[in-house]
């Protein structure tokens, strides 16, 4: 009976090797899945981070075309009202020139 049991903890312990062995062959294929995954996750984030450092550059540039806009635009109004102002003032001119004729008339 010594050999038989001998025989089969030789064929019990041999199981358990081919089990652990199918077990790490799986455990390595999951390891190179959970690789490609990372690698792939990895090639995502650069992605994305490429696009958001691009769509800060945008907002960035946008953002100084507008306060440039808006600068040019303070100027022509500010233009606009100083003219505007001229003519005000040109017209109240003729105005008193008007007043003034009139008053060396009746005198």
């Amino acid at each position: 009976m010594n050999i038989s049991s001998a025989k089969n903890k030789k064929e019990e312990t041999a199981l358990r090797l081919s089990l652990a062995i199918e077990e790490l062959q799986s455990s390595r294929e999951d390891v190179g899945q959970l690789n490609k995954k990372l690698e792939n996750a990895e090639q995502i984030r650069r992605t994305l981070e490429e696009e958001m450092n691009e769509l800060r550059l945008q907002t960035e540039k946008r953002k100084l075309e507008a306060d440039a806009t808006a600068e040019m635009l303070a100027a022509c109004a500010e233009e606009e009202e100083t003219r505007m102002f001229g003519r005000h003032i040109g017209s109240m001119d003729n105005k008193d020139d008007d007043i003034a004729l009139l008053l060396d008339i009746l005198r």
